[in-house]
């Protein structure tokens, strides 16, 4: 799943996404040692990238960068 979104809430476990239609949602890093960059800060604009684990809505990070993603060719 791709969310592009502002930075509502940033921790050393979890990252808080909200997309311009004021969808929510929440991605836990995948271990203490997978952090985004420092760059990214609460206010930035970011496209997050990750995978679904278990039926509940939060999620593994897979990616992080910033902006939004790249348009088709």
């Amino acid at each position: 799943m791709t969310q592009t979104g502002v930075v509502d809430e940033l921790t050393l476990s979890q990252i808080v996404i909200r997309s311009d239609d004021r969808f929510t949602q929440i991605y836990e890093f995948p271990s203490a040692s997978v952090v985004p960059d420092k760059s990214v800060a609460a206010k930035d604009t970011v496209t997050v990238e990750a995978t679904r684990t278990g039926p509940t809505p939060t999620l593994t990070l897979d990616r992080i960068g910033e902006g939004r993603p790249p348009t088709g060719n």
